[in-house]
């Protein structure tokens, strides 16, 4: 358990702040100068703020306390990982509470004696942290989805070794309450060669990817696994043949990979995707000539693609 006093004198008037708990994003001296920024004039001194946070998550609690210790309000904050965004949303949850609160005294509480035939009076906190936690609810609004675009450049290598470069164009849907999310991925590559006969034959993917992935927990940077339902669009044209003959065939497949994220600004993030893309069903070339019914030679496509890609996207917090 950490436990700080801070005390600060802005414009000559003291806004003094308890806080405690096991939260050390935001800092107290972050709470104290957003605090101090929406309301200069507001003296908490003798009020307790204690912040805490999920062991397996990133949601950050915050518990008030008035200067009788008395449980005041509490509130929970989640998808906000960045520290200064912490320490804003506290603080106007606080210019809230404490701003209505703290404008008039607090009565004095009420103790009943023995001999005392009137029932004991209500405690005068409770209502007011019914009442407070509506009001500053619009302090911080919750989003019931987070929307992500990115766009990255593409690379993808074969299983005979064979590379090529392509873009990217990605979108991720997550809900607000929930750890896992949605995704979508368009992918373009550029043309590869294989031998057929005398010639090659020229190939292409276009890949229009659907699924979901699983963020793990980040500050600044994370890691999310991701798993994909693809359609390939297999575009063939040979080269160097009397008659080259451009073909198109679809083909299912999945893929399974990793994301690496660094977060340099709240709106902005930067990425690295690992992954692997399997296409079940063997697609195969043919060089026939006018007059055979079999093919002379045969060029089978590559089923397994290793593929990296480098982005960012921007975020619709």
């Amino acid at each position: 358990m950490i436990e700080l006093l801070v005390l600060l004198v802005i414009r000559g008037l003291p806004i003094g702040l308890e806080v405690s708990g096991d939260a050390s994003c935001p800092t107290a001296a972050q709470i104290t100068q957003s605090l101090a920024r929406l309301h200069p004039d507001l003296d908490a001194r003798g009020w307790k703020l204690e912040l805490s946070t999920d062991a397996n998550t990133s949601n950050l609690h915050m518990r008030v306390h008035d200067p009788s210790n008395a449980l005041v309000g509490e509130r929970r904050f989640e998808g906000l990982s960045d520290c200064d965004q912490r320490a804003e949303a506290v603080a106007a949850t606080l210019a809230v509470w404490l701003g209505e609160l703290a404008a008039q005294p607090l009565p004095a509480p009420v103790y009943p004696a023995a001999t005392l035939e009137q029932p004991p009076a209500p405690e005068a906190p409770n209502p007011p942290a019914l009442s407070l936690g509506r009001a500053a609810a619009p302090a911080v609004p919750s989003r019931p989805w987070q929307l992500e675009l990115g766009a990255a450049a593409l690379g993808s290598i074969d299983e005979t070794g064979a590379g090529a470069a392509g873009i990217d164009l990605s979108s991720w849907v997550r809900p607000g309450q929930r750890r896992w999310g949605l995704q979508a991925h368009l992918e373009w590559e550029a043309p590869r060669s294989l031998q057929l006969g005398p010639g090659f034959a020229d190939w292409q993917r276009f890949t229009l990817g659907a699924g979901a992935h699983l963020p793990l927990e980040r500050a600044w940077g994370g890691f999310e696994l991701e798993a994909n339902l693809l359609a390939g669009l297999t575009v063939t044209q040979g080269r160097g043949l009397t008659v080259p003959r451009l073909d198109a065939a679809l083909q299912p497949g999945f893929f399974a990979g990793a994301r690496f994220c660094v977060d340099p600004r709240p709106v902005w993030r930067g990425w690295l995707s690992v992954g692997v893309a399997f296409w079940p069903i063997r697609q195969q070339v043919g060089l026939f000539s006018p007059t055979a019914a079999t093919p002379s030679a045969l060029a089978t496509l590559p089923q397994l693609e290793l593929l990296l890609a480098l982005g960012g996207s921007w975020l619709d917090l």
